[in-house]
């Protein structure tokens, strides 16, 4: 979904400065930074996504706003976040996007979650069919991590072999090495 009076040149452009608006606010989203920073950051964005309506980019912006609401402990905003999210994801065709969506709602589940669990696995599913080593990282990590949790130790020591191979072939978060 666009906004289909708005050229290609345009929508990239505000795009591009959604995505700097939200890296910015994923910086301060810790409890430890400035949540109100943050906030206005995705506010900021979210003028922005009035003008390009693509579906990828109000995406985005929930899913910061649910890890920020998360993270500040508000679980009522960050259910409703999550409730946008899930209806968002029909109109993304980005399977990155989609991918990076389901590491988040499992991020947001709590542990243990035979729904995070799926999440998790859907995840890592388009991870492997799409993605570049690096986006494969932290996707082996948190299911290296969740079969540690349950016991599963063949499918742990798999999915941090499959990290640390990520680490390796990428040389992106080489200090991830070490938790793996």
């Amino acid at each position: 979904v666009t906004n289909s009076s708005v050229t290609l040149a345009q929508q990239k452009a505000l795009s591009d400065s959604i995505q700097a608006q939200l890296e910015e606010a994923y910086n301060h989203i810790s409890p430890l930074h400035n949540p109100r920073t943050a906030y206005a950051k995705i506010q900021d964005a979210e003028r922005l996504s009035k003008k390009t309506k693509d579906s990828v980019d109000l995406l985005r912006i929930y899913r910061t706003k649910a890890l920020l609401c998360h993270f500040n402990s508000d679980l009522e905003n960050c259910k409703k976040n999550v409730s946008r999210i899930k209806s968002l994801l029909q109109y993304c065709n980005d399977p990155l996007e989609i991918a990076n969506t389901y590491e988040l709602l499992f991020q947001l589940q709590p542990l243990p979650s035979e729904k995070g669990k799926d999440y998790l696995l859907k995840a890592y599913d388009l991870f492997t069919e799409y993605g570049k080593p690096e986006n494969k990282i932290d996707i082996n990590y948190n299911l290296a991590l969740l079969y540690n949790r349950s016991k599963e130790w063949n499918k742990a020591v798999k999915h941090a072999q499959l990290g640390i191979d990520a680490i390796e072939s990428s040389q992106q978060k080489t200090g991830m090495r070490k938790y793996l």
